[in-house]
């Protein structure tokens, strides 16, 4: 199904901002008049560092009836690449 909006998220190494993000992203108010499917899409540029448990972050954002998607890319190509790696996986409605 596609999204009526998609964001792309690119990470390397930024596990606690990224965790203030997603939070950020499940405590807002969606309008399903306007939006009725919304999808976080996180690349993962190959990060060094462990990634922790989002679990519970993804159980609030699902409530919030936002679906999010996670991309492991095999290497660290640089911002752009991991955005158009994330873009591959927004389809067209």
């Amino acid at each position: 199904m596609s999204a009526d909006l998609s964001i792309v998220i690119v990470n390397y190494n930024s596990w606690q901002v990224l965790a203030k993000l997603l939070d950020s992203l499940a405590s807002q108010q969606i309008n399903p008049v306007l939006i009725k499917s919304f999808k976080v899409i996180i690349v993962d540029n190959d990060s060094t560092v462990q990634k922790p448990d989002f679990s519970a972050l993804i159980k609030s954002l699902n409530a919030a009836a936002i679906e999010v998607d996670w991309i492991q890319s095999p290497n660290n190509r640089g911002f752009a690449a991991g955005c158009n790696l994330g873009a591959k996986q927004v389809k067209d409605g």
